[in-house]
């Protein structure tokens, strides 16, 4: 089974602290040669996104250069909902899980509260 991860992108979406969340305006959907035209104004760091290696050593991969397989594989997810916003995820929340996750999973961190 393959779950899709996504994150959608909506007016004032959270994002990475220190950034304004993202806006954006549909004020009137406007067919321009055939088309319907809106506008969005966000940072690369707004809903579903990749940080290939190349955006923090420049000498690395860009993202069209990573193999699809980086990109999915067995997975397990850890419930982290009990954590306080904002303290952080450490070592220790990750070494109480050690016995589910092994070696080559995708783990995924559930921090929402439902």
């Amino acid at each position: 089974m393959i779950y899709d991860l996504s994150q959608p992108i909506f007016n004032n979406a959270p994002q990475r602290p220190k950034f304004r969340p993202s806006t954006m305006t549909i004020p009137h959907l406007t067919a321009i040669e055939s088309a319907n035209v809106e506008r969005l104004e966000l940072v690369t760091h707004t809903g579903t996104h990749i940080d290939a290696p190349y955006h923090f050593f420049p000498d690395t991969e860009t993202v069209d250069a990573l193999p699809l397989s980086h990109f999915h594989g067995p997975c397990v997810a850890l419930d982290l909902r009990h954590k306080k916003a904002g303290s952080g995820i450490t070592a220790q929340d990750l070494e109480d899980h050690d016995d589910h996750i092994e070696h080559g999973f995708i783990v995924l961190l559930n921090t929402t509260v439902s």
